[in-house]
């Protein structure tokens, strides 16, 4: 799984980056080779103003699904990062777990039709 992190209207911060990485791994590891590529976007809305305003984007792509994205807003970039990894995660388990069963109805319906 790749992960590419961007910053948008903010100085580069590496330590940033990396932690966004690792939560990104960490959170949607178990999908193994699935997930092929994690874009996240992240950005100060209203600058230096303060306030609820970090914006984290998580775009996650999967071979054979449409693409999921995500967006968080909080008052700290590491919090909107963990919130919006986590929400990723659980959304990719229910995406997954969809196409799982609607696979399975469909294959039951093919061999239910041929016999």
């Amino acid at each position: 799984m790749k992960v590419n992190v961007r910053f948008k209207g903010l100085p580069t911060s590496e330590s940033l980056a990396e932690y966004t990485t690792r939560r990104a791994h960490q959170h949607l590891s178990r999908f193994g080779h699935r997930v092929s590529a994690v874009d996240v976007r992240l950005c100060d809305v209203n600058g230096p103003r303060g306030g609820r305003d970090k914006r984290c984007l998580f775009t996650v792509r999967v071979p054979g699904l449409s693409t999921l994205q995500i967006e968080e807003l909080d008052e700290s970039f590491y919090a909107a990062v963990d919130q919006a990894a986590l929400r990723a995660a659980r959304s990719l388990g229910r995406n997954l777990e969809r196409s799982r069963r609607h696979q399975a109805a469909e294959t039951a319906a093919r061999e239910g039709g041929t016999s």
